[in-house]
């Protein structure tokens, strides 16, 4: 595992090979100060090796080469995570998840630093799929009653990535990185109280089950024994999406310290951001 320099500077893409051109100057630009890293959002269906090799050579710096970033991974985006679980086995969109992260630790292992092993995990859409209410509005398919269940769903599945990472043995060196959304004590006005259904009506949740370290605590992930223990525990952060997102500097700092004590090891900060 390379030493990375904390704290990590970088940018986010959904899409390397839109543009790398552009990817490259920007990172050109942060490699004034340090090193950047590009995180890179996988989409599992398409092929590793036509869809992203060749850039994450580039990037990494392969055949004698220089590196130009350090290369974080995004393995399932929260939105997507619906096509690996059980719920949605029939839908045509459903994949075997550990099979296709194989297929992808093989070939793209080598040139990867960090492992995104989940992402927005306790958010309330995690593991759901997105569908149009009765007014076309986009919501989740939500279901009354089911709602615990999907989130030991989310937290099984970040668990299994976690693990076949770290027994790949072209991955079991390099580092993972955990990405929780906003939701903590800090903020509880921005957790939800209700979510609707598909006929425009909508039933009550329990916001403190979608809180960072309440959520951890449910699926089990920080249980004393757990082997889980990624090197990054980072924020997800969206201003937009809540009218409280900005707190004082204490309450950011509670929160840090929050993500730290569970996670004694790993180095805490912001991840996913935007506006």
């Amino acid at each position: 595992m390379p030493e990375i320099p904390s704290p990590i500077a970088g940018v986010t893409t959904e899409d390397i090979n839109l543009d790398l051109g552009r990817h490259l100057r920007a990172l050109e630009k942060i490699r004034h100060h340090r090193m950047p890293t590009i995180r890179i959002v996988l989409n599992l269906a398409k092929d590793p090796k036509t869809e992203y090799l060749e850039a994450l050579k580039t990037l990494h710096g392969a055949n004698g080469n220089p590196r130009l970033a350090y290369v974080m991974a995004e393995i399932a985006d929260s939105d997507f995570l619906w096509k690996f679980n059980e719920e949605h086995r029939d839908d045509a969109e459903h994949l075997n998840l550990l099979a296709r992260l194989d297929h992808y630790l093989n070939e793209l292992g080598e040139y990867v630093d960090i492992w995104e092993i989940g992402n927005e995990v306790n958010g309330e859409w995690a593991g759901w799929k997105p569908i149009k209410d009765c007014n076309g509005n986009f919501i989740r398919d939500w279901q009354e009653g089911k709602t615990d269940r999907m989130r030991m769903t989310v937290g099984n599945q970040t668990l299994a990535i976690y693990s076949a990472v770290r027994a790949h043995p072209k991955t079991s060196n390099a580092a993972t990185a955990l990405t929780l959304y906003f939701y903590t004590k800090e903020n509880e006005d921005c957790m939800p109280t209700t979510l609707p259904k598909k006929d425009c009506t909508s039933f009550p949740v329990n916001p403190k089950n979608y809180e960072a370290l309440q959520w951890l605590r449910d699926t089990k992930l920080i249980e004393h024994g757990q082997d889980f223990h990624p090197h990054y525990v980072l924020l997800s952060v969206y201003e937009e999406d809540c009218d409280c997102i900005d707190p004082p500097l204490e309450d950011w700092i509670a929160m840090f310290q929050a993500l730290q004590g569970a996670f004694p090891l790993a180095k805490v900060g912001f991840g996913e951001t935007g506006a």
